[in-house]
């Protein structure tokens, strides 16, 4: 390891010069900046928030100029900085302003997750399902907009007007369901909770509906079920849900 060591001509500091410089190579030969990593990411962080209308639009325009190479980079990016990120993360909440840290990091958090619903719904679902070892297909918002639109905007359920998407699985990971958009549905919040203790085929059958990607779902009550329903619907159950009551 190079122990040189170099001037910031910024602040004045004497650092490393591996650890404590950006190098760039240029034709095999090593150079290095004259102004430290942290006076430079210091410098950056002032410029942005001094023109930060500037600078979002100018990655806007650097992301949709190749939106597949700019996710690929920022993937790389993001496993190559992951330990180094997670480190950084931690030392900030064990520091002396950490529970300050945590409260900043919660509330930036709670913001995505209203901007981003969908997602905030996607990640956590593939996450169930990778932890009971369950092959997980990637899920698009697109997917499941057009899961919406065969629906009719509809909950796949009780046919009520959705006011929100809420994503949940026909047959549940913990019954051995799979995680892929064919055994997705959109239902309202009420029943989802509802039918997490059902079985999800007999719920549809006391509904009159079928699985919700098959196309007679496209209907408002499809007269015949998807064989898997018939199936599980057959299955004596032992106490009337409140479908079966209000029916």
């Amino acid at each position: 390891m190079n122990s040189e060591t170099r001037t910031c001509k910024t602040c004045g500091n004497n650092k490393p010069l591996e650890s404590g410089f950006r190098s760039h190579i240029v034709k095999g030969k090593t150079y290095y900046d004259y102004e430290c990593r942290v006076c430079q990411l210091t410098r950056a962080n002032k410029w942005y928030a001094d023109n930060r209308e500037r600078a979002t639009a100018l990655d806007r325009q650097q992301y949709w100029a190749d939106p597949e190479g700019a996710r690929a980079q920022a993937l790389k990016s993001y496993y190559r900085n992951k330990v180094k990120r997670l480190a950084y993360v931690s030392a900030r909440r064990a520091g002396p302003e950490g529970d300050h840290v945590r409260a900043l990091d919660a509330a930036a958090a709670k913001r995505w997750r209203a901007a981003h619903p969908l997602e905030a719904q996607i990640g956590p679902s593939k996450r169930r399902a990778l932890k009971r070892r369950v092959q997980a297909e990637p899920i698009t918002r697109k997917q499941i907009e057009g899961l919406f639109l065969k629906q009719k905007g509809c909950c796949a359920i009780c046919r009520k007007k959705l006011t929100a998407r809420h994503i949940d699985h026909i047959l549940p990971l913990k019954l051995g369901g799979e995680h892929g958009i064919k055994n997705f549905q959109l239902p309202v919040s009420a029943m989802q909770s509802f039918e997490e203790t059902q079985s999800p085929h007999r719920l549809h059958a006391e509904a009159g509906i079928s699985t919700v990607n098959d196309e007679a779902t496209l209907a408002v009550r499809p007269p015949a079920l998807s064989s898997a329903s018939a199936k599980l619907a057959a299955a004596p159950s032992p106490t009337a849900t409140p479908l079966a009551q209000a029916r």
